[in-house]
């Protein structure tokens, strides 16, 4: 598995960064994580968020510079129509690049919304599951986020999922 989650990295990090630019890492990303206490805690979360984390970092690179909106675009499509496998990971993809202000914007931008949606409608259970954490991270906020989740009737399947 992990050697899968390798070669799907290097593949998109090869595919989704075409127009060059550079890696950028994940030095700016700040997150709000639940921590074992159970509170929230603003800052790095050490397992999805942190500098040292490396498939954040390669996740962040993907979502920032000129070559970023290339990375998020790649993705985009992998969620719309790709294999079920493919779905699954773009989607758990955008969902750790949403943890930065500034990709959720790219995300929003690049129609990334309506593909979650309808995943977190109609996709298999992990595709549902992880579609609804890209909608969550993406809404967190984001009141533009919130309101283009909802035209794109994304509430409904959300309630349905949490039941």
């Amino acid at each position: 598995r992990r050697a899968a989650s390798r070669r799907w990295w290097r593949w998109l990090a090869r595919h989704g960064r075409a127009e060059g630019g550079g890696r950028g890492g994940a030095e700016g990303a700040r997150c709000q994580r639940r921590q074992p206490g159970g509170d929230r805690k603003g800052g790095r979360h050490p397992a999805t968020c942190g500098a040292g984390s490396r498939r954040h970092g390669r996740a962040e690179a993907l979502g920032r510079g000129g070559s970023g909106v290339g990375g998020i675009a790649t993705l985009v499509a992998l969620a719309r129509g790709g294999t079920d496998g493919q779905k699954q990971s773009a989607t758990g993809a955008l969902r750790n690049l949403a943890c930065n202000a500034d990709n959720k914007v790219a995300i929003a931008t690049a129609g990334g919304i309506a593909p979650l949606v309808e995943l977190a409608r109609n996709g298999t259970d992990g595709q549902k599951e992880w579609a609804a954490r890209a909608l969550w991270s993406l809404a967190y906020n984001n009141a533009e986020n919130q309101v283009a989740i909802a035209k794109a009737g994304g509430i409904a399947p959300l309630v349905a999922l949490a039941r």
